[in-house]
């Protein structure tokens, strides 16, 4: 035997494992949960592109419009954060690694360029799929959502959120945002072919509803996730123990009434404007009482998931 033939062998079998890991992207499944999270990750593998496909994967195509940034006027949401340059000096790195997402490790980012070539995106949203066929697990991913609500992966373009390592079958899928309620598909989708779509806009059974008001507003002839939730707990409210106009005034704004923080990415601005403020035109007080919370200091929201 050629006594070079195993060094061979042992250099082609290191090769063809580092050409599975490019291939194959990463994807992390765990169980477990914390406060209203729970944990899991799909990774890609490059700033701003999308990884090469897996061997295993499904994929979901889908439509949400945030109440913060939403325009009856104009049909869509606004893109302050971009034409503000918000995103692009403080959010190239996906924004749910904080204890209130479970500490969401995914490393997903992009170059700040990617947000002047798709000045269409709004933020960045948490897509989750969860079903029977993955008890007690989580997978999630983190992606844009565009200002007619379109949400699309990492290169800005593609509309169909890779799931990796995840076979066909059922699984529900949820949204979540850093300052809105989450939202969750009423019923499981039907992934047996490798992908499926939900639009949560155009109604409001579009969306799970377990308690006597729906998950989503309606705002003009849409249905939207509600905004105002500045402390990314499970609710909305105005007064009480861990009230979101706290949050805003007393966390976002040190507790000034007069101060005005400007080109801020931060869960206080709640109306998704790039400043905090309590006072003056559009402050998100005033925001989260009058608009989210319909002017009832005593009402409560809750996530229905």
């Amino acid at each position: 035997m050629n006594p070079r033939l195993p060094s061979i062998c042992l250099l082609l079998s290191l090769f063809a494992s580092a050409f599975i890991t490019v291939v194959t992207g990463t994807t992390v499944l765990q169980r477990g949960t914390s406060p209203n999270r729970a944990v899991g990750e799909t990774r890609p593998d490059s700033i701003g592109q999308l990884p090469p496909p897996p061997l295993m994967a499904v994929e979901f195509s889908g439509k949400v419009f945030l109440q913060g940034a939403y325009q009856a006027s104009a049909g869509t949401m606004t893109n302050k954060l971009i034409e503000l340059r918000i995103l692009q000096s403080h959010a190239t790195h996906q924004p749910y690694n904080m204890g209130s997402f479970g500490n969401y490790p995914g490393s997903e980012k992009v170059l700040p360029v990617l947000f002047d070539q798709h000045p269409e995106i709004v933020d960045w949203v948490m897509v989750e799929l969860t079903g029977p066929a993955l008890p007690g697990i989580t997978v999630r991913r983190a992606a844009f959502v565009r200002k007619d609500g379109v949400l699309v992966d990492l290169d800005g373009i593609t509309t169909r959120i890779q799931f990796n390592e995840v076979g066909g079958g059922a699984y529900y899928i949820t949204i979540r945002h850093r300052n809105h309620l989450a939202v969750r598909t009423p019923s499981p989708l039907d992934f047996t072919s490798g992908n499926a779509s939900h639009d949560f806009t155009t109604a409001a059974s579009q969306s799970y509803c377990n308690q006597t008001y729906t998950s989503t507003v309606q705002v003009g002839g849409v249905w939207a996730m509600r905004a105002g939730n500045a402390n990314s707990n499970n609710n909305l409210k105005f007064n009480g123990p861990f009230n979101d106009q706290d949050m805003i005034q007393n966390v976002g704004l040190g507790g000034s009434i007069s101060l005005v923080k400007s080109n801020q990415y931060h869960v206080a601005d709640v109306n998704l404007d790039g400043q905090v403020k309590t006072n003056g035109p559009n402050n998100d007080q005033n925001f989260l009482l009058n608009v989210a919370l319909g002017g009832l200091i005593g009402m409560v929201y809750v996530e229905q998931l």
